[in-house]
Protein backbone atom coordinates (compact mmCIF):
# COMPACT_ATOMS: atom_id res chain seq x y z
CA UNK A 1 0.00 0.00 0.00
CA UNK A 2 1.43 3.54 -1.18
CA UNK A 3 0.17 6.44 1.86
CA UNK A 4 1.52 8.83 3.92
CA UNK A 5 1.12 8.77 7.80
CA UNK A 6 1.69 11.88 10.04
CA UNK A 7 3.14 11.78 12.93
CA UNK A 8 3.02 13.67 16.02
CA UNK A 9 4.72 14.14 19.10
CA UNK A 10 2.81 16.18 21.76
CA UNK A 11 2.51 16.95 25.32
CA UNK A 12 1.60 19.83 27.77
CA UNK A 13 -1.76 21.53 26.47
CA UNK A 14 -2.18 22.15 22.35
CA UNK A 15 -3.74 24.96 22.02
CA UNK A 16 -3.60 24.93 17.94
CA UNK A 17 -4.57 20.91 18.45
CA UNK A 18 -7.22 22.11 15.92
CA UNK A 19 -5.40 23.75 12.67
CA UNK A 20 -3.09 20.72 13.62
CA UNK A 21 -6.35 18.52 12.92
CA UNK A 22 -7.96 20.22 10.15
CA UNK A 23 -4.30 20.62 8.62
CA UNK A 24 -3.43 17.01 8.90
CA UNK A 25 -6.40 15.84 7.68
CA UNK A 26 -6.00 17.60 4.10
CA UNK A 27 -2.83 15.56 3.25
CA UNK A 28 -3.39 11.69 5.55
CA UNK A 29 -5.77 9.61 6.91
CA UNK A 30 -3.39 8.34 9.59
CA UNK A 31 -2.38 9.71 12.13
CA UNK A 32 0.41 8.06 14.48
CA UNK A 33 0.20 10.11 17.99
CA UNK A 34 3.14 9.95 20.68
CA UNK A 35 1.45 11.41 24.04
CA UNK A 36 3.82 12.53 26.23
CA UNK A 37 1.73 13.45 28.37
CA UNK A 38 -1.29 15.93 27.31
CA UNK A 39 -4.69 17.08 28.91
CA UNK A 40 -7.35 14.45 28.87
CA UNK A 41 -9.59 17.11 26.18
CA UNK A 42 -6.50 17.19 23.44
CA UNK A 43 -6.18 13.40 24.61
CA UNK A 44 -9.37 12.27 23.85
CA UNK A 45 -9.88 14.20 20.56
CA UNK A 46 -7.25 12.77 19.34
CA UNK A 47 -7.21 9.36 20.69
CA UNK A 48 -10.84 9.36 19.55
CA UNK A 49 -10.46 10.75 15.48
CA UNK A 50 -10.99 8.73 12.57
CA UNK A 51 -7.62 9.27 11.37
CA UNK A 52 -5.70 8.16 14.59
CA UNK A 53 -4.38 4.58 13.36
CA UNK A 54 -1.85 4.64 16.46
CA UNK A 55 -1.85 5.92 20.10
CA UNK A 56 0.50 5.70 22.77
CA UNK A 57 0.58 7.33 25.86
CA UNK A 58 4.00 7.26 27.57
CA UNK A 59 4.16 8.01 31.07
CA UNK A 60 7.15 8.86 33.22
CA UNK A 61 9.75 9.22 30.53
CA UNK A 62 12.58 12.44 30.04
CA UNK A 63 11.91 13.98 26.90
CA UNK A 64 13.88 12.80 24.27
CA UNK A 65 12.20 13.49 20.32
CA UNK A 66 15.04 11.40 19.06
CA UNK A 67 13.37 8.19 20.57
CA UNK A 68 9.65 8.95 19.85
CA UNK A 69 10.42 10.22 16.30
CA UNK A 70 11.85 6.35 15.74
CA UNK A 71 9.20 4.69 17.29
CA UNK A 72 6.63 6.96 15.19
CA UNK A 73 8.82 5.03 12.30
CA UNK A 74 8.59 1.69 13.55
CA UNK A 75 5.22 2.04 13.49
CA UNK A 76 4.45 3.17 10.23
CA UNK A 77 6.48 0.63 8.62
CA UNK A 78 4.61 -1.63 10.55
CA UNK A 79 1.41 -0.28 8.88
CA UNK A 80 3.60 -0.36 5.61
CA UNK A 81 3.28 3.79 5.06
CA UNK A 82 5.92 4.49 2.11
CA UNK A 83 5.87 7.55 3.34
CA UNK A 84 5.96 9.71 7.15
CA UNK A 85 5.50 13.05 7.84
CA UNK A 86 5.70 14.77 11.58
CA UNK A 87 4.37 17.84 12.11
CA UNK A 88 4.56 19.42 15.16
CA UNK A 89 1.04 20.57 16.98
CA UNK A 90 1.94 24.03 16.64
CA UNK A 91 2.58 23.11 12.36
CA UNK A 92 0.23 23.65 9.95
CA UNK A 93 0.57 22.70 6.11
CA UNK A 94 -1.27 25.30 3.66
CA UNK A 95 -4.43 23.91 1.84
CA UNK A 96 -3.50 22.25 -1.61
CA UNK A 97 -5.77 22.40 -4.59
Amino acid sequence: MNFLAIGLVIKGKAEFIENWIKSAENISNTFIIIDNGVDEIIRNKLINHINTKYYLIQKNLERNMSRDYQKILDIARELDAQWIFNIDSDEFIPEIN
